[in-house]
């Protein structure tokens, strides 16, 4: 016979699973105001992502940066931040060239803005999977 496990097995302190580690971190960055609203923070959230502004992630594995429709700013962006960690670009109606001088840039990724949450979630984890 199998012995029962106590009550105590199927139930754990907070303070444990606060120290699970996260997947990756996210640092989120913008040029003007965020498409990206509260439900992709969420989201990223709960598929195990850290999420920080850049501001805030000196270490983030990987930052998505929403240019709206600013190309030319994605690509000044790039510049600055794709060699030191991969950078997604989120970037209003890009049209093939823009998204092939973008990826020539340095961009990891170039997505539609706004991006359906759950393609948003799935790049991010790739980018960081490619990333360790």
């Amino acid at each position: 016979a199998v012995a029962p496990l106590p009550a105590a097995a199927f139930s754990a302190a907070p303070s444990v699973l606060a120290e699970v580690p996260a997947l990756g971190s996210v640092a989120l960055a913008s040029l003007g105001g965020s498409a990206l609203g509260e439900d992709a923070t969420s989201a990223l959230r709960a598929n195990g992502f850290a999420v920080h502004d850049l501001g805030e992630a000196t270490e983030a594995d990987a930052i998505v940066l929403d240019a709206g429709g600013d190309a030319a700013g994605a690509g000044r962006f790039l510049a600055q931040h794709a060699a030191t960690r991969p950078t997604l670009v989120c970037l209003t109606s890009p049209s093939t060239e823009t998204i092939m001088a973008l990826i020539a840039a340095g961009a990891a990724e170039v997505l539609a803005s706004p991006p359906e949450v759950d393609v948003l979630v799935k790049r991010v984890r790739r980018v960081v999977r490619r990333k360790r």
